[in-house]
């Protein structure tokens, strides 16, 4: 976690004009919940860190904490921005690892993933998100034997620039 914290003060400490913070969350987790058989929604949370050295380059980390599974994910990830007026569209990839903790396959997994993101400014700062990642999952594949181990998942949240 130190290297991580580290490499995220040198990419913030290069690309200086910008930074942002992002909270999301999955709404099919929030209100129905990881399994077929779950009674209740869960919360699915992504939290991104971003910096950008031109108005076209966003690069950072991004955490996602999904705890009624045990799953955390840490990434860096870059994207690549597009912008009118008040509406901006992000396109990238991401690659990381993922930590599970559970009885039949705790460890650290690899993932690797898609990334495609709206925002619509709703001042100089804040923006409503919608984020679509299609990610591989090391996990899927070692510990439930998945012949298939990419997902797709939408999440929406807000985005703030410092």
């Amino acid at each position: 976690m130190k290297k991580a914290i580290l490499i995220f003060m040198l990419l913030t400490s290069i690309a200086r004009s910008q930074e942002g913070l992002s909270l999301y969350i999955d709404p099919s987790m929030a209100i129905s919940g990881p399994y077929e058989t779950s009674e209740s929604g869960e919360l699915d949370l992504l939290i991104k860190f971003s910096a950008t050295n031109t108005p076209i380059h966003e690069a950072g980390v991004c955490i996602e904490i999904f705890r009624a599974i045990r799953f955390y994910d840490f990434e860096f990830f870059y994207n690549r921005r597009l912008r009118y007026k008040k509406i901006e569209g992000l396109f990238g990839f991401g690659i990381g690892i993922i930590t599970r903790n559970i009885k039949d396959g705790s460890g650290t997994y690899t993932s690797a993933s898609l990334n495609n993101e709206a925002r619509y400014y709703i001042s100089d700062r804040v923006a409503l998100c919608i984020l679509g990642n299609y990610r591989y999952r090391g996990d899927l594949h070692k510990i439930y034997n998945d012949d298939n181990p990419f997902r797709f998942s939408t999440f929406v949240g807000v985005n703030y620039n410092f």
